[in-house]
C-alpha cells in the first residue's frame, strides 16, 4: 500500500448551497477577459511561456487504471467529516487512488500522486502565485484550464506564500471532464479546521462553490508531504 497522500472530496449538494460557502461564491466576480484555449500571441511574450506545455501529460498509470476500473464501494469511502484523519501527516488511507460515492451520497475522488524534487514549500509559492493570471494556471493544466481571477491579488505583496492565498478566493473556469465549469475556491486555514501540518509539509484547503451563483458545491484539499527525492501528494 503507497502512503496516502491526497485526496480530493467532492460533496456534490443536490439543490442546495452548502453551508459556510454562500458568501464567497456570491462575491462579484472579476471582470475578465474571453476565455480561450491555449495561449495567444501575449501570452507566449510572458516570461514564464517557456513551461508551457502542448497537452497535458497522460495521466500515470495507477490513476489511469482506477479510472477504467469500477467505483469504490461505498462503504470504504471516508465522510468528510472524518477529512482531517484521512489526510494526517503520517500514514496511509485504504485507498489511495480511486473515486465513487459515499454512502451519504457525496461523490468522491482521491488520487495520489508522488512528484520528484518538488517540495511542499514549492506548493506554497506555486499557489500564492499562479492564480493572478489565466496564462499561469494555463501552465498547471493546459487541455482544461481556461481562465483564473482572484478576489485579491496580492501575489505582488512581501508577505508569505500562505498568507496570498489563505482567505483569498480564487475564480476559475475548467473543464471537468467534457463539461466547463466556473468556479469559486474559497481557500481556508487547515489549522482551523484541525489539520496537523509540519514545518515541511503543506495542505491546500478550500471551499469549492459556482462562481455565478451562491451554491456550494464541496470541499478539496491537496496535501503534500516529503518523500526521498521530493514529495508525494
Amino acid at each position: 500500500m503507497t502512503r496516502r497522500a491526497a485526496l480530493v472530496l467532492g460533496v456534490l449538494v443536490g439543490g442546495t448551497g452548502a453551508a459556510g460557502l454562500r458568501a464567497g461564491a456570491a462575491r462579484a466576480r472579476p471582470v475578465s477577459a474571453a476565455r480561450y484555449r491555449g495561449y495567444s500571441p501575449e501570452d507566449w511574450a510572458r516570461p514564464y511561456a517557456k513551461f508551457m506545455a502542448d497537452r497535458t501529460l497522460p495521466a500515470t498509470p495507477s490513476v489511469a487504471a482506477a479510472y477504467a476500473g469500477p467505483p469504490t464501494p461505498a462503504h470504504e469511502i471516508p465522510e468528510v467529516s472524518t477529512l482531517q484523519t484521512e489526510l494526517a501527516a503520517t500514514g496511509s488511507s485504504p485507498i489511495e487512488t480511486g473515486y465513487g460515492r459515499a454512502s451519504s451520497g457525496k461523490v468522491w475522488v482521491a488520487v495520489h500522486t508522488e512528484m520528484p524534487g518538488v517540495t511542499a514549500a514549492m506548493w506554497d509559492w506555486w499557489f500564492g502565485w499562479h492564480s493572478a493570471e489565466s496564462a499561469r494556471y494555463k501552465l498547471w493544466h493546459p487541455d482544461a484550464h481556461l481562465y483564473a481571477g482572484l478576489a485579491v491579488d496580492n501575489t505582488a505583496e512581501p508577505i508569505p506564500d500562505r498568507a496570498k492565498y489563505i482567505g483569498n478566493a480564487s475564480y476559475v473556469d475548467e473543464y471537468i471532464g467534457p463539461k466547463l465549469q466556473q468556479l469559486t475556491i474559497a481557500f481556508q486555514n487547515p489549522l482551523a479546521h484541525g489539520f496537523e501540518v509540519p514545518d515541511d509539509h503543506t495542505t491546500i484547503l478550500a471551499r469549492v462553490g459556482s462562481a455565478v451563483a451562491p451554491l456550494g458545491v464541496g470541499w478539496l484539499a491537496h496535501q503534500v508531504r516529503p518523500i526521498a527525492g521530493g514529495c508525494e501528494m
